[in-house]
């Protein structure tokens, strides 16, 4: 991974009393990224100095306009062509079927391709990074839930979306679950429910701590044990636990907490964690999922309150001899 794109929290209707937690969680992950890879973070020059002295000297501060924080879904994406060189794909936005849209979300994958020097092409389809899990190999796992949802792209099938995903990353075959889970307002993104860590080996929450989503766990985990990938292999299925009782503290309302949300960089691998009991044995699980790498937990429950966590926070760019 050349470098991975990020944004500073500073959106008062998305985060309220909670917003400098947000930007704490937020430094944490960037201190704990820019040790490994160039971390280029979107901030508001008006909030530059406080967002330099949490995060450190290591990060590139990057002035340009930005609304939500979440540029996994309003990034852009970046792939190789046939030839090997980089190119960037944007996608429609409309603030996941309409709940969430602020100034400066539109053209953000644009302008953060141009910061790049990337070629870039725009596609009309509405589709968040969120929404789609690839192994890099052939293999991608989505939600009906989401890219079947009425309030992204009407009429747009499940064969439509093969011959989409073919186009773009070279996908072959696409595993689909039903739902992700209750309380996301992205309408059931798969990364909060299902993520490879090697082809042919993929994290699923176990049915259990979260009572909310308990049924949701245990349909996503048949559903991917019973799948194949692309090159024909049975998926193997790791379960990692579900964190329990995690509540916003505004209305006491669950929030869609999960370990299944991290980011990997080079080697390392930053999991959110949310000051509860499964913190300790989730991280235990992807540490033996992923032995080659470096599993570290982080603080994550300020910036769960506006919607999400480190994946959704970040958007890699990959060099030309690297696979997304």
């Amino acid at each position: 991974m050349d470098s991975l794109w990020t944004a500073w929290p500073y959106l008062s209707e998305e985060w309220g009393t909670q917003l400098e937690a947000a930007r704490q969680d937020m430094a944490g992950l960037c201190r704990a990224l820019s040790g490994v890879v160039t971390v280029k973070l979107l901030v508001r020059r008006e909030d530059s100095a406080r967002a330099r002295v949490l995060v450190g000297d290591s990060v590139v501060c990057v002035h340009e306009t930005y609304g939500d924080t979440w540029l996994r879904d309003t990034g852009p994406l970046f792939l190789q062509d046939a030839t090997g060189a980089r190119r960037t794909l944007g996608f429609g936005f409309n603030g996941w079927g309409g709940k969430y849209l602020f100034d400066g979300d539109l053209g953000l994958a644009q302008r953060v391709a141009r910061a790049e020097g990337t070629r870039f092409t725009q596609e009309s389809l509405i589709l968040e990074g969120g929404a789609v899990e690839v192994d890099g190999e052939g293999t991608a796992i989505v939600t009906e839930q989401c890219l079947l949802n009425p309030n992204r792209n009407p009429g747009v099938d499940r064969s439509a979306w093969v011959g989409f995903f073919r186009r773009w990353m070279g996908v072959e075959k696409i595993i689909w679950l039903k739902n992700g889970l209750h309380f996301d307002h992205t309408d059931g993104h798969v990364d909060n429910v299902a993520r490879f860590v090697a082809p042919g080996l993929v994290v699923c929450s176990e049915p259990g701590g979260d009572r909310h989503n308990r049924d949701v766990h245990a349909e996503v985990m048949r559903g991917l044990r019973g799948a194949r990938d692309a090159r024909g292999r049975r998926l193997e299925v790791v379960g990692v636990p579900a964190p329990s009782g995690v509540s916003s503290t505004f209305d006491h309302s669950p929030m869609p907490a999960n370990y299944l949300n991290f980011v990997i960089a080079n080697g390392t691998v930053c999991v959110p964690t949310f000051g509860v009991r499964e913190d300790a044995k989730a991280l235990d699980v992807l540490q033996k999922a992923m032995p080659g790498r470096k599993v570290v937990g982080l603080p994550a429950r300020g910036l769960l309150h506006g919607g999400g966590a480190f994946h959704c926070v970040t958007q890699p760019v990959f060099s030309r001899d690297q696979q997304p």
